[in-house]
């Protein structure tokens, strides 16, 4: 199984092009790719993520996502170099 994990810091300033693409873009990944979410039982995990590795909110989020869901983790974040955890994580040059 692949799994991807998207992340989206997306400002739209006005309906335009610009929020057509973007409604486009996230229509074709959805219907592609299973989302993955986190319970809120699954929270306590994520706040310890966040506090012991020092990472920011998002970031905490998607390695207790990934290792929630026994996932592979890529990124291109230098954040996760060093990062001790249950799954593999690839920090991708």
């Amino acid at each position: 199984m692949v799994a991807v994990v998207l992340q989206f810091d997306i400002r739209l300033r006005g309906a335009g092009v610009f929020g057509n693409i973007v409604q486009r873009f996230l229509n074709d990944v959805l219907a592609r790719n299973e989302l993955l979410t986190l319970e809120p039982d699954e929270f306590p995990q994520l706040l310890a993520i966040h506090e012991h590795h020092r990472l920011g909110f998002d970031d905490a989020y998607q390695l207790a996502a990934a290792e929630h869901f026994g996932l592979e983790f890529f990124t291109i974040d230098r954040h996760f170099q060093g990062i001790q955890s249950p799954i593999k994580i690839t920090v991708l040059e």
